[in-house]
């Protein structure tokens, strides 16, 4: 009796772990995606720094330049090592070119300001 127990729950455990091997990707997540996720990501904080949109973690506005321009050097970054890598960039080189312009008219428009 306690062996056919024991044989069940085997069973079951072995059935189990069948389940979450069958649900797993054929292949692993490329370095690629994760670059472009992360490029993302940074998209989103380099627009909430130029003080376009307010931060998701916040919800609230805060421009900080040097935290765009940061945000900003790092997917030119990653857009580089994409690219040496033979990976399609156009849609974050055009992200980018975007952020650039933004950036610039910003700076511009805080050095406009007296005592800046």
């Amino acid at each position: 009796m306690v062996k056919q127990k024991e044989t069940k729950e085997k069973e079951h455990k072995d059935s189990e772990e069948k389940k979450v091997t069958t649900n797993r990707p054929e292949n692993p997540v490329p370095v690629s995606d994760f670059l472009i996720l992360t490029s993302s990501t940074l998209i989103t904080k380099a627009w909430a720094y130029l003080g376009v949109v307010s931060h998701p973690e916040t919800g609230k506005i805060k421009k900080d330049l040097r935290q765009a321009e940061l945000a900003i050097d790092a997917i030119d970054s990653i857009s580089n090592l994409l690219k040496a890598f033979g990976e399609n960039t156009k849609d974050l080189e055009f992200q980018l070119s975007n952020l650039r312009l933004n950036y610039l008219s910003a700076k511009d428009s805080n050095t406009d300001k007296p005592g800046k």
